[in-house]
């Protein structure tokens, strides 16, 4: 790769990593996400070539000229631009031209989304000590009745929870001492936590616990070693994440997150179901200004949230692209990247907008890049 070519493209990348962390932070009134990708997609240009031919991507693109032609019926154009940027940032990497697929890229990539979670829960840290210790306030921070947010430059605290801690596993890419890996976790871990979002910490536990449950049932069913220090090695994890839930549950049981009663999130469910009896073709044509008018609180849960919103019609090209984005991706299951995947596949059953979280598309743009440099260099 040429030099000046080399730059470009290094600066193109910069600025869709940078659109990651600032994608919902307002300048004057105006949110400067577009703005960046735009520049981005600009410094990109000249990289571009014919995309690779990747079901899934064909998938999404009907899904968002659906979506369009619901905004143009309901007026409401919040939600296409919404899916639009999720679309952009989902399947960049598909564009690219084959000798611009380099192994060095897609580290760089990887670094990228580690540091910008790194930058905003540093970000969230700092919130909470200035706040906690001297009253003052900078950034996102809502007080609750039982908790206080702290969302620095983001505005959905289970987003940035989520994003967090979708970074641990990209840590362990990279040859560095075993303590800095442990250390750098540990501030991931504890800064998610910061923003008193659930969603984050509990879709961590929930890997790790079915991570060393997989782990041990392998070793133990399929190469029949049994031993105490498997046994060991289970229980100490089961007990270092189980306390912690434990107590993480103590403090948030009155929460909506885990309350079973009429103001939790089971109702929402009930409700929004009950909404799509009604409107079962095309839910609230993806229009959630107008289901909070018709009916309640936007359901937390990706599949139901889709239901309701775009009835059966969006719906039925949701499930295609979701199943297909797990048998297209389940080749890189040996890999990091997958389990950040999961990760964030768990933490949107407690959140309702999937395709307004950037993160997850830049994710998802940094794994088809990997695919495409495996099968370039034929490893897959």
């Amino acid at each position: 790769m040429k030099l000046k070519d080399k730059n470009f493209l290094n600066l193109a990348i910069l600025l869709i990593a940078l659109s990651v962390p600032f994608s919902y932070i307002d300048l004057f009134g105006i949110r400067i996400f577009p703005f960046i990708l735009l520049c981005a997609f600009l410094f990109l240009f000249r990289f571009l070539g014919n995309p690779v031919s990747v079901r899934n991507f064909y998938f999404f693109s009907s899904l968002l000229f659906i979506v369009f032609f619901m905004s143009v019926y309901s007026g409401n154009y919040n939600s296409v631009f919404g899916v639009l940027f999720f679309y952009f940032l989902s399947y960049w990497t598909l564009f690219l031209e084959k000798k611009y697929i380099e192994e060095s890229v897609y580290f760089k990539l990887i670094k990228f989304y580690i540091f910008s979670a790194l930058f905003l829960g540093i970000g969230v840290f700092l919130q909470n000590y200035f706040y906690n210790n001297f009253g003052i306030l900078f950034g996102k921070i809502d007080e609750y009745s039982d908790r206080i947010g702290f969302g620095f430059i983001w505005s959905d605290y289970s987003f940035l929870s989520l994003f967090i801690v979708s970074a641990i596993p990209l840590i362990f890419y990279f040859k560095i001492n075993f303590l800095y890996k442990f250390i750098l976790a540990v501030i991931l871990i504890y800064t998610s936590y910061l923003t008193t979002a659930r969603t984050g910490i509990f879709s961590l536990f929930v890997f790790v616990f079915v991570f060393v449950f997989v782990f041990v049932f392998k070793i133990t069913a399929f190469k029949h070693r049994f031993n105490f220090s498997t046994i060991f090695l289970f229980l100490f994890f089961i007990l270092i994440f189980s306390g912690f839930f434990v107590n993480f549950y103590l403090g948030n049981s009155e929460s909506r997150f885990l309350s079973l009663d009429s103001n939790g999130r089971i109702e929402d469910y009930y409700i929004a179901l009950e909404f799509f009896k009604e409107n079962w073709l095309f839910g609230s044509f993806y229009d959630t200004a107008l289901y909070r008018k018709e009916a309640a609180i936007v359901p937390h849960n990706i599949f139901i949230f889709n239901l309701v919103l775009g009835g059966i019609f969006i719906f039925s090209f949701f499930i295609l692209w979701y199943f297909d984005l797990l048998v297209y991706y389940y080749k890189l299951r040996k890999e990091k990247i997958f389990y950040s995947f999961l990760i964030c596949l768990i933490g949107f059953q407690f959140i309702p907008a999937v395709f307004t979280a950037y993160f997850f598309s830049f994710l998802l743009s940094i794994m088809f890049f990997r695919l495409r440099f495996l099968r370039l260099n034929n490893l897959k």
